[in-house]
């Protein structure tokens, strides 16, 4: 059996007493405030775009989604009352150099990001983020033998237990191919004999670079995977999925040594 050997690497930051400190941001305020902005000067951005321009922006917010091709965080942002849809989102676009950051961040988890304001228009988005600070880890730590029993005893549950989280599973893939423009793998727990094979997905988002990286983990690989786990004809397939090197700060899987 043939292990993974990391498609990515977490970024360990280090930094020297001597190294002066960042200067403070010349606005901070949350994520949902900065897309409340942003949607109010939709019909005349000048004083938005006038106010942070070129300015260095520091927001707080509940993550919504990630990108990894395009190293896009999306926070949960501002959205009316009774308004239908997503609302008004904040977005972080992130350096190549934090995508190890970026891919371990969960739905749910609380992060603060610092970036530039550079749109000349009334997008509530900042470019070239560091990522300042993170609060614990949101995802659900779990393995595809448990998940299959769960969604299989009561789909309802299941389906309100998993809906809008990010799962972390230790899985072996069975068989890996290109479906469409997705990646999609067959996979199952890589210690439990007998244990189900559900599908597991990856978008590259027509991606090139991101798809050959992908395409990298082969039959027999056992690899980490944190995803979406959603109902499928009376089982479970896992969502959006990225690969990680190991599980996200604070996560354990099950049957980890200590």
């Amino acid at each position: 059996m043939r292990s993974l050997i990391a498609l990515v690497a977490f970024a360990h930051l280090t930094v020297s007493a001597d190294e002066p400190k960042a200067p403070a941001p010349d606005f901070k305020l949350t994520a949902e405030a900065f897309a409340k902005e942003a949607k109010e000067a939709r019909n005349d951005a000048k004083a938005f775009v006038a106010k942070y321009k070129g300015k260095t922006v520091e927001i707080s917010g509940t993550v919504s989604r990630t990108t990894i091709p395009d190293r896009v965080l999306m926070f949960t942002g501002y959205k009316e009352k009774g308004a239908v849809g997503l609302g008004e989102r904040a977005a972080a676009l992130v350096p190549e150099k934090l995508d190890a950051q970026l891919r371990a961040l969960a739905i749910g988890q609380q992060v603060t990001v610092r970036g530039t304001f550079t749109r000349p228009n009334a997008v509530a988005a900042l470019d070239d983020c560091e990522i300042v600070k993170t609060g614990p880890s949101t995802a659900l730590s779990t393995n595809v033998v448990a998940l299959e029993a769960e969604f299989k005893k009561n789909r309802d549950a299941a389906e309100k237990k998993y809906d809008n989280k990010s799962v972390v599973v230790r899985v072996k893939v069975v068989e890996a191919k290109l479906d469409s423009s997705k990646v999609l793998w067959t996979v199952t727990d890589p210690t439990a004999k007998g244990a189900p094979q559900v599908p597991a997905w990856a978008d590259p988002l027509l991606d090139k670079k991101f798809q050959e990286q992908l395409q990298q983990v082969k039959a027999g690989d056992v690899v980490i995977l944190m995803g979406q786990a959603r109902p499928l004809f009376g089982s479970f397939d896992l969502w959006d999925c990225v690969v990680l090197k190991e599980p996200p700060p604070g996560v354990k899987l099950p049957g980890a040594k200590k």
